[in-house]
């Protein structure tokens, strides 16, 4: 295809937006709704999958211990609970040391804490678990033996609530991609129907470029281009939207997903993401074109 032709074709394509913007911006928008709740889904299991690996990382038991025990027996408990099998390592936190830390994760609400006359927390042992025995079983084993110690008065561990967090983010994974397929079908029966109507609105012209000898490929060109213009215009939008969305939740919700979460910030898409989704875009329109457009057309 010489420059004239290129020519010819990209000035089409424009003249064609142009003539029927709001449909075009109609079919764009509706991409972009498609797109942006596709970029919802993967915004929400990346951050929820990050903070369930970090949770993850730091599985732990936390054995509480009696107010009033000693130095001395407090040493002696590390020095047995480190001898069990499927211990890595043990840290003491003193009752200062667990509100310094509780403040910490609270952010900004720490505030709330300043009314309380005294420390409420106890002593603790943060025993750290060996990698092997990353399972609910073999963790539940390790929290009963240390339960029985003297000087434990009560044991926490959440390998239990973290497995039961996977499997409903394993839910949501399924949930997304299932919606994702439906209206992604949806964008491309969109995206049809407006290059059927862009198509019978030029009807007569083509059939005169077809008399004069021009050829399919030649014809259909300036729709195609049409659909992957559409296809750009929405995941374009639906980065913008899911980008406003994500500054909002920062700005309106960040302390409680401080308090729920720690120090792990939530994240915006991947750059692969977003690549992704604007290829996505792309090729939803250009797939969008090669559905039948009825008899007028004989190969878009």
């Amino acid at each position: 295809m010489n420059y004239y032709r290129c020519a010819y074709v990209f000035r089409k394509t424009l003249v064609n937006i142009k003539d029927n913007f709001k449909i075009h911006l109609l079919t764009a928008s509706t991409v972009g709704v498609t797109l942006t709740i596709l970029g919802l889904y993967l915004l929400i299991h990346g951050n929820l999958k990050g903070l369930a690996n970090q949770w993850g990382d730091q599985v732990q038991v936390v054995a509480y211990l009696s107010n009033d025990i000693s130095q001395d027996t407090e040493k002696t408990l590390s020095a047995r609970i480190s001898a069990m099998p499927g211990v890595e390592g043990i840290t003491y936190r003193s009752p200062k040391d667990a509100m310094e830390a509780l403040k910490k994760a609270m952010g900004e609400t720490h505030g709330m804490l300043d009314g309380l006359e005294e420390n409420p927390l106890p002593p603790s042992l943060e025993i750290r678990i060996k990698g092997d025995f990353y399972k609910v079983k073999a963790i539940e084993d390790i929290a009963r033996k240390i339960q029985q110690e003297q000087g434990v008065t009560d044991v926490q561990y959440g390998g239990a609530w973290i497995e039961r967090f996977l499997a409903v983010l394993k839910i949501i994974h399924i949930l997304g991609i299932s919606l994702g397929i439906l209206l992604l079908f949806a964008a491309l029966a969109i995206i049809s129907n407006t290059l059927r109507l862009a198509f019978y609105t030029r009807r007569d012209e083509i059939d005169i470029m077809r008399l004069v000898g021009a050829t399919e490929f030649f014809i259909n060109l300036p729709l195609r281009l049409e659909a992957m213009i559409q296809g750009g215009v929405g995941a374009s939008i639906a980065l913008g939207v899911l980008w406003v969305l994500y500054r909002i939740f920062l700005a309106e919700f960040k302390e409680y997903w401080n308090l729920a979460a720690g120090w792990h910030r939530p994240v915006f898409l991947d750059p692969s993401y977003m690549i992704g989704l604007v290829v996505l875009g792309l090729i939803l329109g250009l797939a969008g074109s090669f559905l039948p457009l009825g008899k007028r057309s004989q190969s878009l």
